[in-house]
């Protein structure tokens, strides 16, 4: 897969991201995508890029700070766990 590379922020723009969110190398560049992220995102980056994603799967994606997140992820994980859905899904896909 694709390799991670991590780049940190420099300069002015360091500065207002620093002042911004109040405290000093708040955010690293992430390639590929050049994307801005919290600098703990090192301790996974290679591991989520490089993950198995099988065709099973259920993604869970939601807009940043909605305060839904928690919540939805709590009913699917009802509902994913609930022993109808089970039966179901083994009558749905039999492995």
């Amino acid at each position: 897969m694709g390799r991670v590379s991590y780049d940190r922020i420099q300069g002015e723009e360091a500065e207002k991201l620093d002042d911004l969110f109040g405290m000093k190398d708040c955010l690293i560049e992430v390639n590929p995508g050049r994307v801005l992220l919290p600098p703990q995102y090192q301790e996974i980056g290679d591991k989520i890029v490089n993950m198995k994603v099988r065709t099973d799967d259920v993604w869970l994606v939601s807009y940043p700070r909605t305060g839904k997140f928690t919540e939805l992820n709590k009913d699917f994980l009802e509902v994913f766990e609930s022993e109808d859905y089970q039966k179901e899904v083994r009558v749905l896909f039999p492995r």
